[in-house]
């Protein structure tokens, strides 16, 4: 018997209906678009980080009561393994530079703007993670710091259906904090994502923020106009947004300018001609919608638009050894 999968299906029942009208009982089915998926990008970190969503499945956050003890996510079954250090024996908790908040947390519900993180420093030390691995894609967003020198990440899944990752491309003077975005589908149900985050020899040491495990959500890119470029008044700027989903397809996608012109597409990418309606400086937002009602937004950008008779110039001349604040700062 063959079975016609209606298009971008994911889950659905089949029935046996014979010659006289005979059903049989309905039986559900779930559609494998794929094989094994592993793969990362890497992202600087927000200075803000909301871990609360109605698309995230778990999420942990370190450091805020104690290096022993996570925050978590209230009401699920973890999914997302507590820290197991490598190559040290203490970790630290301690207060670096980006805010987490949330508001559904187990000790408590609600946290606004925590800075903390574990952190270890001795040579070539850092920490592991695991995650549950099956057939369904998912990504693994790692928010993780290195300070002074260079940070490698290492994934892999317990079956060996994908090669292995190893990303060393973070390298800091200072302190580097990224969000390591790792996608991630075993070949067969009741795998492991396993994840390690560790300082090369010479680095200072790395700090472990938070995780957050989300289905696999659309990747919207806005791809024109390109962020800081500036135009004329009165002309048209093309606007391109691009999104794609693993499994399924884009339904929906829009696109909103903050002088309030908007545009929509029922596929990708949205292609339009924005026609600012006056000079300024002005921020372009964009999201997309897949077949399964999962969605995304893009990175916002942000363009000048540059009009006709105002003038802006700079002098640098050498900062004398003191200032009168009253003389020179006469009009405020």
């Amino acid at each position: 018997m063959t079975v016609v999968v209606p298009a971008e299906a994911v889950t659905s029942n089949i029935a046996v209906t014979t010659d006289l009208a005979l059903s049989s009982n309905a039986l559900p089915f779930t559609v494998n678009f794929g094989g094994p998926v592993l793969q990362v990008a890497v992202s600087d970190a927000p200075l803000q980080v909301n871990l609360t969503s109605p698309q995230t499945l778990d999420w942990i956050h370190w450091g805020r009561i104690s290096e022993t003890v996570p925050d978590r996510r209230n009401g699920v079954t973890p999914l997302i393994s507590d820290y197991t250090l490598i190559n040290s024996t203490q970790a630290f908790a301690f207060p670096e530079n980006i805010a987490f908040s949330w508001t559904d947390g187990n000790h408590p519900p609600v946290v606004s703007e925590t800075f903390a993180d574990v952190e270890t420093y001795d040579s070539g030390s850092g920490f592991q993670i695991t995650v549950p691995a099956d057939t369904t894609v998912k990504t693994l967003n790692l928010y993780a710091e290195v300070f002074g020198g260079q940070a490698i990440l290492h994934a892999s899944l317990s079956d060996g259906s994908a090669a292995d990752i190893t990303d060393q491309s973070v390298t800091d003077s200072d302190i580097g904090s990224k969000v390591y975005s790792i996608d991630f589908r075993a070949a067969s149900a009741g795998q492991t994502l396993t994840v390690t985050f560790t300082g090369a020899p010479d680095a200072g040491g790395v700090g472990l923020q938070a995780a957050t495990l989300t289905p696999h959500l659309p990747v919207v890119n806005i791809t024109s106009p390109a962020a800081a470029q500036s135009y004329p008044a009165g002309g048209t700027i093309p606007l391109t947004v691009a999104a794609s989903q693993i499994d399924s397809s884009i339904s929906a996608m829009a696109a909103l300018a903050s002088d309030g012109s908007s545009f929509t597409s029922t596929s990708a990418p949205l292609s339009a001609n924005w026609q600012p309606a006056a000079s300024g400086h002005f921020v372009i937002n964009a999201n997309a919608l897949d077949t399964t009602g999962l969605s995304n937004t893009a990175s916002p950008v942000e363009v000048d638009v540059i009009g006709q008779g105002g003038s802006l110039s700079v002098q640098r001349t050498d900062a004398p050894s003191s200032v009168d604040l009253g003389v020179r700062g006469t009009a405020d």
